[in-house]
């Protein structure tokens, strides 16, 4: 496509149609549900809300600024709502025009499906905030994704390493600011990994380089995806003599909006049967 017929087609994009291309770039997949959830969330019905974003994204599908995967989430069963999509090369250098600048070099290899459903769980973090701060619960006033909300430190070796959450989140309530860095776990990682990573948090907690920069340091949330998965990394970390637990927080997906909401507090998720 010329670049006479980008602009052509930019010009003729709604407001939307233009934050659902940026929303795509920043994220790099997302499947239709959650291009729903993100964008279409203010429809009367929810049948009306999956008919405007299928005809949308088939639009802009067909003006070749989006694409989907060949695979799918949740199988055949889902129809179009299963499907995967991610900006285009054509999108890519639409939305740097858009911006006023060079649009980016797409990485064409395909993630593996493991890398993908990782992605996907991050999104559905993403969204239980951001559904959660519509309600009222808090108000997000920063969020932050990978590569953006990585850490540089120095390891126990004086060598250059990341601190590397999945998610950073900044939210306020009437009484605080509360600072989060979420990682999602799929229980695909071995328990030792997983306190590895712990063990990384809790020295750049102790070089005080964050609380330097932000006066905070965040609580780090593992969002898991059941009951038995939470209560093995919750033992795992108690039980490490190197680790202050009150640095973490495990919780299954459906409870990640009430413990935000609650500062960190876990009262309310052990009365509901969580953590």
């Amino acid at each position: 496509m010329s670049k006479y017929q980008r602009r052509e087609i930019l010009a003729r994009l709604s407001a939307r149609d233009r934050s659902i291309l940026l929303g795509l770039a920043a994220h790099r997949y997302l499947s239709t549900t959650q291009l729903q959830r993100l964008f279409f969330y203010d429809h009367k019905s929810q049948q009306g809300a999956t008919r405007a974003t299928v005809r949308v994204l088939q639009r802009l599908h067909e003006q070749q600024l989006v694409t989907r995967l060949q695979r799918r989430v949740g199988g055949f069963s889902g129809g179009s709502r299963a499907f995967v999509w991610t900006v285009s090369d054509t999108g890519e250098r639409t939305i740097g025009e858009l911006q006023g600048s060079r649009g980016k070099r797409r990485n064409n290899k395909l993630p593996s499906a493991h890398h993908l459903e990782h992605l996907l769980a991050v999104t559905d973090a993403r969204l239980a905030l951001i559904e959660a701060d519509r309600k009222g619960a808090f108000t997000i006033t920063k969020t932050e994704m990978e590569p953006d909300c990585w850490r540089p430190y120095l390891n126990r070796h004086g060598q250059p390493a990341h601190i590397k959450p999945d998610l950073y989140a900044v939210t306020q309530t009437p009484e605080f600011e509360d600072h989060w860095m979420i990682e999602v776990d799929r229980d695909t990682e071995h328990l030792p990994v997983i306190l590895r990573k712990c063990l990384a948090v809790q020295l750049y907690h102790d070089r005080g380089i964050e609380q330097q920069r932000h006066g905070v340091f965040p609580l780090t949330v593992w969002v898991v995806p059941d009951q038995a998965r939470r209560q093995k990394i919750e033992a795992a970390i108690n039980e490490e003599v190197d680790l202050s637990n009150e640095l973490f927080r495990v919780v299954e997906m459906s409870g990640l909006a009430a413990l935000v909401a609650g500062g960190g507090d876990t009262t309310t998720l052990k009365s509901e049967g969580g953590k």
